[in-house]
């Protein structure tokens, strides 16, 4: 396949491009206008406190002013004094008077605060589904990826931590049940036919002076627990034998093509097979259901049911209202293509890529007006639209090549 505009190999998303700028344009106006509601809310949430503390300033201001002018005026009058008696009740009075009434404002701002928060803690979650909704489909080279799969209760339960190359880390769960194969428990016999014993160790026999093979089969083997990484895989096999023996773990690594073995004692904890005790046969039948299980697992992928988390660096993307980092970095991630993808479209305002297929001898065209998505842009602060300048799209005219070289470094800017 050959792109006649633009050099698009190092994108993985390729022809699907334009359509993936369209839709990272919709998620990033969705969940910047979410988050500048729950700045604004923020806001107000810090002016009510601002406003109580001042609130609680006045009163005890207040209290102190009447408190010094009703002592300056019996400071020198003894206690039964009329006076005195007068002052004394009205300190008492308005103290409690004081007190009521920061007890009411306090109850006040609190119910103000609660309700806030709840409106916040909705508006994360509505930023999450708009993310999931573009994750779950988004096409994004995969930097990294672990898949972790365990059976709990006889139902298999999944997750994959898929690293793309914008830097967002997604966290995303599984539908097992929805699979050909993991729709039900497993046995090792369901992909290796045939009885399969494993060595784990050796152990004394009676009456033998020398130790002899310790062994388990595995071929009844449940299969309990699946991880997958672009490194390695493991693969973990329960299987009641006694002698202290409750099964055993295979560890892939997929560069080197070895496989590692490890016997799971009765407590549940892992000790490693010496290596020399595992003929090459048994890692070769170790290795041979890896393979077979990699199929079912690359189908397992596919069948994302939701997002859980979204992280970027360490930190939560929605807990630490990350949303603007996580549309800058769509953008800088789809920056150069989209700007190799103007530089060779031909007509004004648009964005058009044409797709060859020399095995099938057929073009395709793809194109996206620009004036479109400034229009879905027009309800953001200037603040995040100044998010889009560097994809290029705010340009209203074109120019020719030698003119476009010599505003190579020149600003763009958001119109009013």
């Amino acid at each position: 396949m050959v792109f006649l505009y633009g050099d698009l190999t190092e994108a993985q998303c390729q022809k699907d491009a334009l359509d993936l700028l369209r839709r990272v344009v919709e998620v990033s106006v969705a969940v910047l206008k979410i988050h500048k509601q729950i700045e604004d809310s923020q806001a107000a949430m810090l002016a009510e406190n601002k406003r109580l503390h001042e609130a609680n300033e006045d009163i005890e201001q207040f209290q102190h002013a009447v408190q010094e002018t009703i002592q300056g005026r019996v400071s020198r009058r003894s206690q039964d004094d009329l006076l005195s008696n007068m002052g004394q009740i009205l300190l008492q009075q308005l103290d409690q008077q004081a007190q009521a009434g920061r007890a009411r404002m306090s109850a006040g701002v609190e119910q103000i605060v609660m309700a806030t928060q709840a409106r916040i803690g909705q508006m994360a979650e509505m930023s999450l589904r708009a993310m999931a909704e573009f994750f779950m489909e988004s096409g994004l080279p995969v930097r990294e990826s672990m898949m972790r799969c365990v059976l709990e209760q006889s139902i298999y339960k999944a997750h994959a931590d898929v690293l793309d190359a914008t830097g967002i880390r997604c966290t995303y769960l599984l539908d097992a049940a929805a699979t050909n194969f993991f729709a039900e428990p497993k046995r090792f016999a369901d992909l290796m036919a045939g009885k399969v014993e494993m060595p784990m160790g050796t152990k004394q026999a009676w009456l033998r002076k020398e130790p002899v093979l310790e062994t388990i089969r595995i071929d009844d083997a449940l299969l309990t627990g699946v991880s997958d990484s672009m490194e390695a895989g493991e693969y973990r096999l329960a299987t009641r034998t006694g002698d202290g023996v409750e099964g055993m773990i295979a560890r892939i690594s997929k560069a080197e093509n070895k496989v590692n073995v490890l016997r799971v004692d009765a407590e549940g904890k892992a000790h490693v097979v010496p290596d020399e005790l595992v003929s090459q046969e048994h890692k070769a039948i170790l290795l041979q259901f890896w393979r077979h299980l990699s199929e079912r697992i690359e189908e397992l992928y596919q069948f994302r049911s939701d997002l859980s988390s979204i992280a970027i660096d360490g930190k939560d993307a929605i807990d630490d209202l990350m949303a603007p980092e996580v549309v800058k970095r769509l953008i800088a991630y789809l920056t150069p293509i989209i700007r190799e993808i103007d530089a060779h479209t031909p007509v004004t305002g648009e964005l058009s890529l044409k797709v060859e297929n020399e095995e099938e001898g057929k073009r395709e065209v793809f194109f996206l007006r620009k004036e479109k998505l400034i229009e879905k842009l027009h309800g953001l602060p200037k603040a995040h639209r100044e998010f889009f300048v560097p994809l290029g799209i705010f340009k209203r005219s074109k120019k020719s090549s030698a003119k476009r070289k010599e505003d190579e470094n020149t600003e763009e800017t958001v119109p009013e």
